[in-house]
């Protein structure tokens, strides 16, 4: 139910006042966003998400609805055009079309200030936006991140202390982890390090040591971490939860329609089940590749993407070739030529951190190290990205 009483109201009071005499565009701020009525409801959706999510990953706020930014006073005001749009309906869609949902207030200004300094201002909507307290923030449902800075909203890259494999699923608990899962990463961490073999530690214990489990100020309970779902999760928790980690095999090596299957795994399967896929298909073709680049590749993919967009990571096998695509760019000033003579940057630093301590892979910066090593030692051309990484089989 909407809750008018947490609507700033002086603070919508002096926002009206101030909109008599300038045009809305002067007025917006760090604090304050305005919107038209847009094209059409749908349009409306995008934009009132858009805005939603980047004031809430910045300081909070108001979103007003129903202003043309070049106009003043009564000349910037205009009636909704809709008949569906009402304060629960704009609260229903932020919530639906913002990922997790942003916590707002909707009233319509009328319904919290009775008499206006302009009268039509009180057909308007205003959205009270609240200041994030998770720490990965909010997205659009279509997976972009915004913050606000100043009076514009730009698109967030995450990188450094923002690590979203840290968001804590709240709704998860340990028993929504593979077991299976578990198992395996400790054996592999046991055969990988060997004072960890003699110390022989329950395999449950290192979810908690390395933060994939934590336990919320407010709750008795742990909890997971997105790391733990994407290197632990069942199959159904992940599809449910991250419906875009899900990796495409995509087949083209014959004049037909290319074969394409799909495959939600958490990673520690999904390189098992993967390395072995591509080492078969490229067998029927007369190539093999070595089983460290596939591995270190995979892993590159899986570690590095960015999983807030909502994209799927791609295998392509054709006859002169192995690509693997993976959604998000290069973070910071990274570029396709400085790739392997820079520092690395983690993007998801939990869940390459969580990899390593289990044995997967070395120590920062290695994987590309190795997989040049690995294909020259075999006479392979080297691989390239732009964005994703190609592999040339001739």
């Amino acid at each position: 139910m909407l809750n008018c009483r947490r609507v700033d109201v002086p603070r919508l009071q002096q926002i009206l006042i101030d909109l008599e005499t300038r045009p809305a565009g002067e007025l917006e701020s760090q604090t304050l966003e305005i919107k038209s009525w847009c094209r059409d409801e749908k349009e409306l959706c995008g934009e009132l998400a858009e805005a939603s999510v980047c004031l809430a990953n910045a300081d909070g706020g108001f979103v007003i609805i129903g202003i043309h930014d070049r106009n003043v006073g009564r000349r910037a005001t205009s009636t909704c055009p809709y008949r569906t749009v009402t304060a629960d309906w704009i609260k229903a869609k932020v919530r639906e079309f913002t990922k997790p949902p942003v916590g707002c207030s909707v009233a319509r200004i009328g319904d919290v200030i009775p008499s206006p300094p302009i009268p039509a201002h009180a057909d308007l909507f205003a959205i009270e936006v609240q200041k994030t307290n998770r720490p990965g923030g909010h997205r659009t449902h279509g997976g972009v991140s915004y913050r606000r800075s100043n009076n514009e909203c730009r698109v967030e890259y995450f990188e450094g202390n923002d690590d979203y494999s840290r968001v804590v699923v709240e709704e998860l608990r340990e028993s929504d982890l593979d077991e299976k899962a578990i198992n395996s990463a400790a054996t592999h961490r046991e055969l990988t390090f060997a004072s960890i073999r003699a110390l022989r530690p329950r395999p449950a214990d290192s979810l908690s040591e390395f933060q994939l489990l934590v336990r919320p100020e407010d709750n008795q309970a742990q909890r997971p971490t997105i790391a733990a779902v994407l290197l632990l999760g069942r199959h159904d928790i992940l599809k449910r939860t991250i419906p875009f980690a899900e990796t495409v095999l995509v087949l083209e090596t014959s004049i037909n329609t290319p074969l394409t299957a799909s495959k939600c795994l958490n990673l520690i399967e999904a390189l098992t089940f993967n390395s072995a896929w591509i080492k078969e298909q490229l067998a029927k073709i007369g190539v093999d590749c070595p089983n460290d680049v596939i591995r270190e590749l995979l892993l590159n993919a899986y570690l590095h993407r960015c999983y807030r967009t909502q994209a799927n990571i791609q295998i392509h096998i054709r006859p002169n070739e192995l690509e693997i695509r993976n959604p998000g760019g290069l973070l910071g000033s990274l570029t396709t030529a400085s790739l392997i003579h820079s520092p690395s940057i983690y993007r998801n630093f939990l869940l390459a951190d969580s990899a390593r301590q289990y044995g997967y892979c070395e120590r920062a910066g290695t994987e590309i190290d190795k997989i040049y090593y690995n294909l020259i030692l075999d006479g392979l051309s080297f691989p390239y990205s732009n964005p994703s990484t190609t592999l040339s089989l001739q």
